[in-house]
This record gives structure tokens, sequence and C-alpha cells, in this order.
């Protein structure tokens, strides 16, 4: 989650701008992003893997996107057991950098997390 003093704020300033830099508040993707943490978020395609930004009742939640049903995104935290079905329309952009370095993640990684979201989905039903 991001800092709550201006969530509405940078949300605006995301949906006008191409890229803006937030602070980080909060542990759900960690050990890749911390609290306190710099991330650079940027409006363009996501994919599967991506961290996105995105909006849920009025909070700004950064969190990893792993696939689509219809028009809903679901993304989990690195650092989390709840799964999240978001709408599509409440994603801002994706982190693009952390601490002002290019965020790249090894395919290894990605894939082991993506089995475990679809894990939890198959536990689930």
């Amino acid at each position: 989650m991001l800092d709550g003093r201006n969530k509405q704020k940078i949300a605006e300033l995301i949906k006008n701008l191409k890229r803006i830099t937030i602070e980080v508040k909060g542990r759900s993707m960690f050990p890749l992003i911390s609290d306190g943490d710099k991330v650079e978020i940027e409006k363009t395609r996501i994919f599967p893997g991506d961290i996105i930004l995105y909006q849920k009742n009025g909070d700004l939640i950064l969190h990893r996107y792993y696939f689509r049903i219809k028009d809903y995104a679901i993304c989990c935290g690195d650092n989390s057991c709840r799964i999240e079905k978001i709408k599509f329309k409440d994603i801002l952009g994706k982190v693009t950098k952390v601490n002002g370095k290019v965020l790249q993640e090894r395919f290894i990684v990605k894939v082991l997390l993506y089995i475990k979201v679809l894990l939890k989905v198959w536990i689930k039903f």
C-alpha cells in the first residue's frame, strides 16, 4: 500500500502523466520492494508477472499481475496469501524501476510465483 496522505493526488497524477515516482508503504511485495522504497510507475501495457499499481476501495496497492479473467486481473502480493480480483479499469500502471534501478526479474522467479497463485486458486475452488 502507498502513503495514504496523497492517494487521490497520486492516482490523478498517474492518469495525467506517463510516469511518476512514488514512495511505498507496506510489505506486501517484500523482498523485492520494501517499505520506504521509491518506485517508478509507468502507464504502459502490462504482462503476466508485472508489478502493477491499482486503486481499490480508495487505496493504492502494488501487487503482481498473474492473469486475466474477462474484465478482471488476478493479482497477489509476493509476500501475501490473499489473491485479489480487480477490474482492469482500476489499474493505473506498472513498476518499471525500484530505487532508480530498472526492474529486471529472473524469469524463473516469475514462474514460481505464478505457480503459487495457480495453486491458491485451485485449492480455493
